[in-house]
């Protein structure tokens, strides 16, 4: 089998789960402006601002955000002073009213060193809306260097998601090897999540649930531990959809919304999720 078929037909296998999966059409339920979102590759609902997300474009683009809606409309443009835009990969929020870009794709491998951006959540409704960074986090390897584009806050505490076509899915937590400089993150390793060559992650505000997603199917997990590291059980539900460009996922309640680079927006329900829907 090659690479690629293998990447088509990737999924999360559940023991014991004999019953029929759902089928419907997988439809959006909006669309970005692409001359202003190029290529969206992280999304994160407000944690301050009822309906509105924040996604990003990737690398190439400037260091900006963007607040939506969840049709894909465009409610704000906000510049993040003092970023940069080498590869950003995800964004997550915290309970504290902060937003973390992640500066995490390492496609080749090469980069020892890569950024996370803290900055307070600006406002959207705002005349002229800008944030400014507070907080760069730099993160170094102690082994290989990989690439990673899903990023969760849990617990106050930071983890990524790895990116790989030949090793398994790996959550790491970022954590200060030395305590007198704790911006200088090292990844530590926790275990595998079963979700191959992952595109995005997100963390309920529950902190309950971990989703993930890749360029076909959505898993999302139980969390109750010290990390989001899903157990061996911990599977509530995952769906399917046809092989795309799928870079992103965020919890809007129960419901998972994904964007893709190609400029569509998608929402799973809850029922898609307990139903192991197969979209065609």
């Amino acid at each position: 089998m090659t690479v690629g078929s293998l990447l088509l037909t990737i999924s999360v296998v559940i023991a014991g789960q004999a019953t029929q999966p759902a089928t419907r059409e997988w439809k959006p339920i909006g669309r970005f402006d692409r001359e202003v979102i190029r290529e969206s590759s992280g999304v994160v609902r407000s944690r301050q601002h009822d309906g509105i997300f924040w996604t990003h474009s990737d690398s190439g683009n400037a260091a900006e955000i963007f607040a939506i809606r969840a049709t894909g409309e465009l409610v704000a443009r906000v510049r993040i002073d003092g970023a940069v835009n080498s590869d950003w990969e995800d964004l997550a929020a915290d309970k504290a009213g902060f937003l973390y870009v992640a500066d995490i794709g390492n496609n080749s491998r090469l980069r020892v060193q890569r950024q996370v951006y803290k900055f307070r959540e600006p406002h959207p409704f705002a005349e002229s809306p800008r944030a400014q960074v507070e907080t760069t986090f730099t993160v170094s390897y102690a082994d290989e260097p990989f690439d990673a584009e899903g990023l969760v806050v849990y617990r106050e505490g930071l983890y990524v998601v790895s990116k790989s076509r030949d090793k398994p899915t790996q959550l790491y937590r970022l954590v200060p090897p030395d305590p007198d400089h704790p911006t200088r993150l090292q990844p530590e390793p926790l275990g595998t999540v079963p979700v191959s060559f992952a595109t995005g992650a997100d963390v309920s505000a529950s902190e309950d649930k971990l989703a993930v997603c890749n360029g076909h199917t959505l898993a999302v997990f139980r969390t109750e531990g010290e990390s989001p590291l899903p157990g061996p059980d911990a599977v509530l539900g995952q769906v399917w959809f046809p092989h795309g460009s799928i870079e992103a996922c965020g919890f809007d309640g129960g419901d998972v919304v994904l964007t893709a680079e190609s400029g569509q927006v998608y929402r799973v329900t809850t029922h898609d999720l307990e139903q192991r829907t197969r979209f065609r």
